[in-house]
């Protein structure tokens, strides 16, 4: 409707900054004779019905404007019919871009808590002024150089002393209880603010449920997510204020949660529960203290005292300071315990253990601890948000629960860590188990000093004997672990010699093949231990890789493992840095990798190893049912992905709206949202047709008149109407008012609303009927004003589209394209991407693989299913199909010949790809309509024409190099 340059009163159109069911908004420069002012010009859609709403809606803005946290409203006027709000232009993008740039959180609590005490201010502002903003969120906030200014007022209203009786609105996540309601008050907008700052701090929504109805009765009825753990303990009160379920439980003003929050400005960097672990996704090293509460549970009250208790004990720990203060800690509390990750510091467990047993006796709260030292992987849930997982936190807390109240338990490699310490050694005293099995192989010393640990045994095992540095007696035996290397070479023998004395001594029972001649006995010798093996450790360096024997077992190793899988296959690398190759390359390479540069990475390689032996990598689940990729995603599917337009989409089904606009590029999902909506009317009890124009044939759209007659004889069949066409068809009113009496006689004829899904309308917009058509589906909509009694208020039309409307209607004022609730469906972000990764069984073993994934195909999303189902059924490696990607035979060749095909076609679509490839395309021509209604390009937040993923324009700069 609006293009660059195009001029609207005193005000000159630059780039678009949004679009929105209200209409759009634009950055523009207003020119008079001595200045020229950068606005953003808010254009909604004028019609008669919408005036009052944006009268209304420029008043209030008015109203609020004067306070340096909300953004000025600047001009309201109507100029050649057309009504403009014009407000001051905020270069910093939204609070929601700002949070992307930082990573899903804020850099640290003093940016959170400074940035929602800015917000605060504002809203103080606007209820002094007798307003609630009742739509808060971080889209309605812009950030100017690091300063949030409140924006959007459209749903903004007047305050009353009692909480205002009106129709539910608002962004249902930032939704307050009261708000599901229809009632609002200045606490609803506190409400707000404390989500905000959870998402500020924790990287998450408090209430992540993202169906409309579980997500209002997480809300009304259902206590937050639990993501505090990186949060102080004083600031967690702050929220829990800001999100009680009642408004007058929440804070009595802003003001006062903004004075609430004032402490943690700047003093909170000394708090350790404050600091992250270092900030890379691979798995590390990490030394685990698992902490929990022994023996029977006490009453509620008296549990929730003991855990506050020791939050407060844990924040205070000289370790846990000195940790933070690096960030090397993390600390994951919950309702039966305490799990502390130090990433540097071996000491750091044992030093918080004592002091924490100290300042908490068993006589006030009967605690038992494990130590262990291992492999810490951070994992991705369901939602996106991280977690920590792997073999140091689970094996910590086997080693914990061996114990009794007043136990310190270590495990075997944290002890071999430990006794490098002379004033520790002393204090490390073996367990072992008896004859009968009693007791866990995980824990096999335990900690005792003044003050702290206990000398007897745990219950069921017999007295310590023994020193550390002895074997445990009686210890279970360990995994089968076989070790590949290349012979007389160094320092493959040592690393090998070291690896083999330190797993046997753990109890592991090891073998490594000493004829290392390549014959038909050795063979057979060296094939029965490969294949029985629980894990396989093969030591490569660059003269390794020539050999033909390492290569002749890692494929045997390899094999056993497609088949039974088992053993797992552990490479550790020696001076490897460059990309590998050949036969052993292609097993190894997708595979995660040990590193040894020396021997001060002895202790390090062998704890890293040995948490992977413990607890190998598990293969996706064998019961994993995937689905086949393309078409529409059926609406029971584990597979399909809730976008933001999901609840919005509800929201509006609901409703009973007129009419919904679904608008998305090719393959973005519009169909199998009309199939979640069609699902959802259904089980509402509604009546549901779904037409997809597609399936409509070129003599069928040829006149009107069939097109018309075909559409009410397709709505008779599938809804049973049986029309009586013969006796209410009439030739002299003409195709479409004989359309308009029978929608008519078919919503009077029963009680039921109906549903009219049309899918795949771009077919219609070059027939020679098309503008009748969407002016007779716009007048069901008018029908609904100037037909109070009529039954057009039970009909909701769902119109999903591809193309811009605007180069086919000739009058967008008589269309549906301009009226009703608008949706735009986007590509996957990477949170969806992780999400789907997970459906699919984790065939993406870490961020980083997902975040490379993504940033190469820009979350398109049957892209990224046919990637994801051919990691996951094994038909390409992550490393692969990365690589091959926009090769001729990769992965995507078919969908990517299909791409070259549709911008060869017209030489003005290919000359514009070019300019795309050159970085000089303009917006709003027809190449650029084509290309983005199918699927190939995009406007980036600059206004910029870009392709929409990276995969495109690496494949289509090769193919199109010559022009």
């Amino acid at each position: 409707m609006f293009h660059p340059g195009d001029s609207i009163g005193p005000y000159a159109l630059q780039r678009p900054l949004g679009r929105g069911t209200f209409g759009e908004v634009w950055l523009a420069e207003r020119r008079s004779s001595l200045l020229t002012t950068q606005v953003a010009l808010k254009l909604p859609h004028d019609t008669e019905s919408d005036l009052e709403a944006i009268r209304r809606e420029a008043q209030i803005w008015l109203r609020a404007s004067g306070h340096t946290n909300i953004v000025p409203v600047l001009d309201a006027e109507v100029y050649e019919g057309q009504v403009v709000i014009a407000s001051e232009y905020v270069a910093g993008g939204s609070l929601a871009d700002w949070l992307v740039q930082q990573g899903g959180r804020a850099p640290s609590v003093e940016s959170a808590v400074a940035m929602v005490r800015g917000i605060l201010d504002g809203l103080q502002h606007l209820h002094e002024s007798s307003l609630i903003h009742r739509d808060l969120k971080p889209g309605n906030v812009l950030v100017q150089k690091g300063k949030p200014r409140l924006t959007d007022f459209g749903l903004t209203r007047v305050l009353r002393p009692e909480a205002n009786s009106t129709n539910m609105a608002g962004t249902p996540a930032y939704m307050a209880p009261e708000a599901f309601k229809g009632q609002y008050a200045a606490g609803s907008d506190i409400w707000a603010a404390g989500v905000i700052l959870h998402m500020l701090l924790c990287g998450a929504l408090p209430f992540a449920q993202t169906e409309f109805y579980a997500l209002m009765l997480a809300i009304t009825g259902e206590e937050p997510v639990r993501l505090w753990e990186s949060i102080p303990t004083p600031l967690r009160a702050t929220l829990e204020r800001a999100l009680a379920k009642s408004v007058g439980d929440r804070y009595g003003s802003a003001a006062e949660m903004a004075a609430a929050l004032e402490p943690f400005g700047t003093a909170i960097r000394t708090l350790p529960a404050a600091a992250a672990a270092p900030d890379d996704r691979a798995a590390r090293i990490a030394h685990v203290l698992a902490i929990e509460f022994a023996g029977a549970p006490p009453a509620a009250v008296a549990r929730a005292g003991q855990s506050k208790r020791l939050a407060e004990i844990v924040e205070a720990a000289d370790a846990c300071v000195k940790a933070a203060q690096s960030g090397a800690v993390i600390t994951r509390a919950s309702d039966t315990g305490t799990t502390i990750v130090f990433f540097n510091d071996v000491l750091a467990p044992v030093q918080a253990a004592v002091q924490i047993s100290r300042a908490l006796p068993r006589a006030a709260a009967p605690l038992r601890m494990g130590i262990h030292s291992g492999l810490v992987l951070p994992l991705m849930d369901a939602a996106g948000s991280d977690r920590l997982g792997g073999e140091g936190i689970n094996t910590a807390h086997r080693v914990m629960s061996a114990g009794d109240a007043g136990h310190i338990l270590l495990s075997a490699q944290y002890a071999a860590w430990l006794r490098h310490f002379e004033e520790w050694a002393p204090c490390i005293q073996p367990l072992r188990v008896d004859e009968s099995g009693h007791g866990s192989t995980a824990a096999r010393y335990s900690l005792v000093g003044e003050g702290f640990g206990r000398t007897d045994a745990p219950t069921g095992r017999p007295v310590p004997q023994g020193t550390v540095n002895a074997a445990p007696a009686g210890s279970a035996p360990g995994r089968s672990v076989t070790l590949l290397y290349k012979a007389n070479l160094e320092p493959d023998t040592k690393v090998l010699r070291t690896l083999e004395s330190r797993l046997r001594d753990l109890g592991h029972r090891v073998f490594v093949d000493s004829q290392q001649k390549i014959s038909p006995a050795w063979a057979q010798a060296i094939e029965e231990p490969i294949r029985l093996s629980d894990a396989v450790v093969a030591i490569v360096s660059p003269e390794s890789l020539r050999s033909e024997m390492l290569e002749y077992e890692i494929e045997t190793a390899h094999d056993q493992f497609v088949r039974t899988g088992k053993p797992a296959l552990l490479p550790v690398r020696i001076g490897v840095e460059d990309q590998l190759e050949g036969t052993i390359a292609s097993i190894l390479q997708p595979l995660h990798f040990f590193t040894w540069s020396g021997p001060a990475d002895d202790e390090r390689l062998v704890t890293e190893l040995l948490s992977a032996i413990t607890e190998p990598l598990k293969p996706p689940p064998s019961g994993l049912s995937l689905e086949p990729v393309g078409g529409a995603v059926p609406p029971d599917s584990p597979f399909y992905v809730q976008r933001a337009c999901d609840s919005e989409f509800a929201l509006a089904l609901d409703g009973q709206e007129s009419i919904i606009l679904v608008k998305g590029a090719r393959q973005i999902g519009k169909t199998s949202l009309l199939a979640q909506g069609a699902k959802r009317s259904r089980e509402a009890g509604l009546r549901v047709i779904v037409t997809d124009f597609q399936k409509f044939n070129t003599a069928q759209m040829r006149s009107d008149e069939a097109f018309y007659r075909l559409l009410a004889a397709t709505l008779d069949r599938h809804l049973k109407f049986q029309y009586d066409f013969k006796a209410n068809w009439d030739e002299i009113f003409g195709a479409n008012l004989n359309m308009e009496n029978f929608l008519r006689d078919l919503l009077e004829g029963a009680e039921e609303p109906l549903v009219w899904y049309m899918d795949e309308v771009d077919k219609l917009f070059a027939a020679p009927f098309a503008s009748d058509f969407f002016g007779l589906v716009r007048s069901w909509h008018n029908s609904r004003s100037t037909e109070p009694d009529g039954p057009w208020r039970n009909l909701t039309v769902v119109i999903a589209y591809a193309t811009e409307a605007h180069l086919f209607i000739q009058d967008l004022n008589q269309s549906p394209f301009n009226v009703g609730r608008r949706l735009n469906l986007e590509d996957f972000n990477l949170q969806q991407t992780i999400d789907l990764n997970a459906r699919y069984g984790g065939p993406l073993a870490s961020y980083a693989e997902t975040e490379t994934l993504h940033a190469l195909i820009g979350g398109q999303p049957f892209l990224t299913r046919c990637a994801l189902d051919a990691v996951a059924t094994g038909r390409e490696s992550v490393p692969t199909l990365l690589a091959d990607a926009d090769a001729d035979d990769g992965p995507f060749n078919d969908h990517l010949k299909r791409i070259l095909i549709s911008v060869s076609r017209l030489p003005e679509v290919k000359e514009y790809v070019h300019s795309v490839l050159a970085g000089g395309a303009q917006a709003h021509q027809d190449a650029y309509y084509r290309l983005l209604s199918a699927g190939i390009v995009r406007q980036n937040e600059a206004g910029k024409v870009v392709f929409r993923c990276e995969l495109y324009r690496r494949y289509l700069a090769r193919m199109l190099a010559s022009p």
